[in-house]
């Protein structure tokens, strides 16, 4: 047996005995039925949840966002409309949902970021409606721009969403629910001792999809309209998800047309999963990384409105999306600094990957 065939038996019973300390499922039925997801029906103490984000796997948390304006505000169309106005938004365009994500372009996989355009929210809202009557030169908009877009100056481009923030916040004089700057939850800034880094509003449909990638901040991620899915690997499996080189990096572009094309960007190649983990191993896209084959089945949780996902930093995870009766999704998330995700743990999981690459004829100081 060759040196690489040992390192990735060795790899699999790494994650099956970590699974099996964390109390995960092994197999294909149990990781879809989410019935080793543990579920809080109120939101924890800043000691109960402290001790959930040392053990580092993910919970779900009714009754989060319950009671803050929000909640009913925003199931309303027109209001976010009405509030918004005339300000326009950054927002991510592409022509199949699939923006940061590998494509195959002239027979090479290739890293492709979305088009971008500011957008009221009646453009935003006409988009998603236009996008679902029509399969042909469709347009697919997303509003998931990530630096705390809901807190940002409009000075970083991402537009102004500060208008939406004061719904975020708990009611004034709720005892229960103390405010915060950001609107997140005390007892999460208690437990991990800071406040948000970011504090993050996604507008999207069924239309849009995440690629599998992992974030090194801990997340609480609340639904108010919609479903959210995640499909997830623990950080232990980084080994069969294959971020080994890096992609060159193309950038969607939009003719007058309505023709969609690829044009190469300035950025530098990165490194990506090219990974779809909601495919077989055996479809056209996984069947190039033979590695993916040998992995254990991935994770699955449903959060639904009304829910909030503790997802902690480091998990691997791809995102997909379920609308509401309009067909649209609505998500908050906070995201905070890691003191975990950057310890001895980070360390070991970094070794194992590079031993990984290694074992496959591969320079972990070049990828």
């Amino acid at each position: 047996m060759s040196i690489e065939q040992l390192i990735d038996d060795a790899a699999r019973r790494l994650a099956i005995e970590s699974r099996s300390l964390l109390g995960l499922p092994e197999d294909e039925q149990g990781c879809k039925s989410g019935k080793w997801l543990q579920i809080l029906q109120q939101p924890p103490s800043a000691l109960q949840f402290s001790q959930h984000v040392s053990r580092h796997i993910p919970l779900l948390i009714e009754n989060c966002i319950q009671g803050r304006p929000c909640w009913t505000k925003w199931r309303g169309t027109d209001y976010l409309i009405d509030a918004m106005g005339s300000r326009k938004v950054q927002v991510a365009l592409t022509p199949n949902g699939r923006a940061d994500d590998i494509h195959n372009h002239n027979g090479k996989d290739v890293f492709a970021l979305p088009a971008e355009a500011q957008m009221t929210f009646r453009e935003l809202f006409n988009a998603f409606d236009e996008a679902s009557k029509s399969s042909e030169n469709t347009t697919i908009a997303y509003l998931q721009s990530q630096n705390s877009n809901l807190t940002a100056s409009i000075e970083d481009g991402s537009g102004d969403l500060s208008v939406l923030l004061k719904d975020v916040l708990p009611i004034e004089g709720d005892d229960k629910n103390p405010r915060t700057k950001s609107g997140s939850y005390r007892w999460a800034d208690e437990a991990l001792d800071c406040e948000p880094e970011a504090t993050n509003l996604w507008i999207g449909t069924e239309k849009s999809k995440t690629s599998m990638h992992r974030d090194h901040y801990e997340n609480l991620f609340s639904v108010i309209r919609g479903t959210k899915i995640f499909t997830l690997y623990p950080p232990c499996e980084a080994h069969f998800l294959c971020e080994d080189e890096p992609f060159d990096v193309f950038q969607w572009s939009k003719r007058k047309d309505d023709d969609w094309s690829l044009e190469q960007s300035d950025t530098p190649p990165t490194p990506w999963i090219p990974i779809d983990p909601t495919q077989s191993s055996s479809s056209e896209r996984n069947a190039r990384y033979p590695l993916f084959s040998k992995a254990l089945p991935p994770l699955t949780i449903e959060v639904k409105e009304g829910q909030t996902l503790y997802l902690p930093a480091g998990w691997f995870h791809h995102v997909a999306q379920k609308g509401d009766k309009e067909g649209v999704c609505i998500c908050v998330n906070w995201w905070y600094d890691s003191q975990i995700a950057f310890g001895d743990r980070w360390a070991l999981e970094t070794f194992v990957k590079e031993v990984g690459q290694i074992s496959r004829g591969k320079d972990p100081t070049e990828s």
